[in-house]
């Protein structure tokens, strides 16, 4: 295979100078077309490639941002409007997971993009954001960054939980549920998508009358456990009583109620929590709040390049709004409350 390594090489083939090669590999609009088309047909017969590295070394661009998350924390579809965003504007993706800390004191290693620095900028998952690793290289690299999940004043992408779900609780009240319970993980982490809406039951107050519970859903606990404590509770519990869940036990409680013979949504009203519109196991619509995993990662990259054109200045904050789902098992007074509570 005939090969030639530098533009020095097509130049004496081409019996041109060094500076006209370079012209016509990049399109420049000062050389002769038929200059420009033996050249590249030159390059083309001796398989030059120019060397892109060496040139993103030279100019400190590389066109990449590295996306870091910990295992299994991240869904796909955020992943998907990082990449959309980046490919309209010719920037690759490259993507790593980092080890665990309980692993960092063994013989691992940060990511080659990291170390080498041959990345424009990083999106850091919230996931990780506490990694030894991690936090060192940030201390001592130039390099901008921005987090997905984290709530921060700057350079984060978060769902606006705190916006709608203290309201979302209220608006159960008014609509006439007298018992608010709260299904889900209870030791989930931070950047799990349970975590903040338990913290904000947690503290949530409610008005005189009303009451609240706890019913946990870790990983630990057997589904059989949690759903006979759904049942227990719905089988004796005379008040109309609101769940406020995600897709599974949203699920698990409208099954449960119906096999008991409990109305829904009037004597059982669900309130379910999610990335998507969900169904039932019947084909019911819950009636939900929902945010795009979508939207997480298209914001997330847009604030990544405009921190990058911006000289690697602090940038605001993006809360994510959550999308109103009217479905079929909250009452249908909920929404008019809701949205009540939030002009109000």
């Amino acid at each position: 295979m005939k090969i030639a390594k530098s533009m020095v090489d097509i130049a004496n083939i081409a019996g041109v100078s060094v500076m006209t090669v370079h012209r016509a590999i990049h399109n420049h609009p000062g050389i002769n077309p038929h200059t420009r088309t033996r050249i590249l047909e030159i390059a083309s017969e001796f398989n030059y490639r120019p060397n892109a590295f060496a040139r993103a070394v030279r100019k400190g661009k590389f066109a990449s941002i590295g996306l870091a998350t910990g295992y299994a924390s991240i869904e796909i579809a955020v992943i998907v409007g990082i990449f959309r965003v980046l490919n309209a504007e010719g920037i690759s993706l490259a993507f790593a997971e980092l080890p665990d800390n309980k692993e960092e004191g063994k013989d691992i290693h940060l990511p080659k993009f990291f170390t080498e620095n041959m990345i424009d900028g990083v999106i850091i998952h919230s996931a990780i954001e506490k990694k030894v690793l991690l936090k060192n290289w940030l201390s001592s690299s130039q390099i901008p960054y921005v987090y997905i999940i984290k709530q921060a004043k700057f350079n984060c992408v978060y769902p606006d939980y705190s916006s709608i779900l203290p309201s979302s609780l209220d608006a159960l009240v008014m609509s006439g549920y007298r018992k608010i319970v709260y299904i889900g993980p209870v030791e989930a982490p931070i950047y799990h998508h349970s975590y903040f809406p338990h913290m904000l039951f947690k503290n949530w107050k409610p008005a005189d009358g009303i009451s609240k519970e706890i019913i946990a859903t870790d990983i630990s606990i057997p589904q059989k456990k949690w759903r006979e404590k759904v049942a227990d509770l719905l089988g004796r519990e005379k008040k109309r009583i609101a769940f406020l869940a995600g897709f599974e036990e949203a699920r698990a409680c409208h099954s449960i109620a119906s096999s008991i013979g409990r109305g829904i949504p009037f004597d059982t009203g669900i309130l379910c929590i999610g990335t998507r519109r969900n169904h039932t196991d019947t084909g019911h619509l819950l009636s939900g709040l929902i945010y795009s995993n979508y939207e997480l990662g298209d914001a997330s990259a847009k604030m990544i390049l405009e921190k990058i054109s911006r000289g690697r200045v602090n940038v605001p904050s993006v809360k994510l709004p959550f999308k109103k789902v009217d479905g079929d098992t909250l009452s249908p007074d909920f929404f008019l409350y809701l949205n009540q509570k939030k002009r109000g």
